[in-house]
């Protein structure tokens, strides 16, 4: 479990160091997204209640850093983890074929599910022309890390559990 709440730092550490970089810059641009990532890995490892509770945890600290209403990534976050486990018999996520499909589809749902938050909640929110584009390139360089990504923390655990 020690791994868990390792992932779990990283997870924190990642989200805000990425909300600083995007306050910095003032504004977004197209990235890795680490939870999605830590989200997949915690439904293959920990199950279903692990991974819930990281997509709360994890949407409640971007929610806290960013400038979207109130409980905004807490929602996506935990509607992104439903589609997880619902898309997870669907695909062969021990191949690495089937983990980047999934990933890619997860990350293209989040930004749909965004979208369709924000147009309802907060219609002010100025989407820029290449939102789309934006978010095709965070779902694609996403997928494209989940087998490096799965392949160094799978084995950690594999190893953990085997020394004890």
């Amino acid at each position: 479990m020690t791994r868990g709440l390792a992932a779990w730092f990283i997870g924190l550490l990642f989200v805000v160091v990425q909300g600083r970089w995007t306050m910095q810059t003032g504004h977004w641009r197209p990235d890795v997204d680490l939870t999605i990532l830590l989200i997949v890995l915690f439904i293959l490892d920990y199950g279903a209640v692990a991974a819930f509770v990281l997509a709360v945890f994890q949407g409640l600290i971007t929610g806290l850093l960013s400038v979207a209403p109130h409980g905004t990534f807490i929602f996506v976050y935990i509607v992104v983890c439903l589609a997880g486990l619902m898309g997870r018999p669907f695909f062969n996520l021990q191949e690495g074929r089937g983990t980047v499909v999934l990933v890619i589809l997860l990350v293209l749902f989040k930004y749909g599910v965004l979208l369709g938050f924000w147009t309802l909640h907060a219609p002010q929110v100025l989407l820029t022309r290449g939102f789309a584009a934006q978010a095709f390139v965070s779902a694609v360089l996403t997928g494209l890390l989940a087998v490096p990504f799965y392949r160094v923390f799978r084995p950690l655990r594999a190893a953990a559990e085997v020394s004890k």
